[in-house]
């Protein structure tokens, strides 16, 4: 009966520090989505950023916003990320993605050039313009950000993102609650195969 008891008092414990960890990331999330860092930081936008102008930035998006993201580093990329041309000419990159409500996370992949790494920022897609492709990923089911576009995996439909590459971290919040989540994935494939076809790589699922 004590070794019951031991073990009830250990689950509970279990499950409450989960959920205080839990509490205190989404905390810690909502706070960092009302702040405006300028350096060492990811600007998020529905429009794609140009050269000067990280678009109409923002933090909260509906599921079938066009989302796109710009890194800003203090130093080059060369400096900070020690980041290496690969036998292709181009320079793979991961930015690192978590659903910090629904715990699941995964790497956005995809190529630099190698000019770009004398820069002190750089852009990647995260939901883009079929028109308005910036980005090669490396292949479609786990490398871009429509992986977490699945009723299953979306059990709170407003999820927090909190995105990660060397010292730079950024905060989006999504609305998926009325977004046909297919119709969004299946526009996702169609910008990965204009990604693709512009560099005339090989399709991967």
């Amino acid at each position: 009966m004590k070794n019951i008891y031991l073990v009830l008092v250990l689950a509970c414990g279990f499950s409450y520090n989960a959920f205080s960890q839990d509490t205190a990331k989404i905390k810690m999330a909502h706070e960092a989505l009302s702040t405006v860092q300028r350096n060492l930081h990811i600007v998020f936008s529905r429009t794609p950023p140009t050269s000067n102008y990280p678009g109409n930035a923002s933090q909260t998006y509906k599921g079938d916003d066009f989302i796109y993201g710009r890194v800003y580093f203090s130093k080059p990329l060369k400096d900070v990320l020690f980041l290496e041309k690969n036998t292709e000419g181009t320079v793979p990159v991961d930015v690192y993605v978590e659903d910090l409500l629904n715990h699941q996370s995964l790497y956005i992949s995809f190529n630099l050039n190698e000019d770009e790494l004398d820069k002190t920022f750089f852009d990647f897609d995260i939901l883009p313009d079929p028109d308005h492709v910036l980005r090669t990923s490396k292949e479609f089911e786990t490398g871009r950000f429509s992986y977490f576009l699945n009723a299953e995996g979306l059990e709170n439909k407003r999820p927090v993102f909190k995105f990660t590459i060397g010292d730079a971290v950024g905060y989006i919040q999504v609305d998926f609650s009325s977004t046909n989540l297919q119709a969004v994935k299946q526009r996702d494939f169609a910008a990965y195969q204009k990604g693709l076809k512009a560099t005339g790589g090989d399709e991967q699922r």
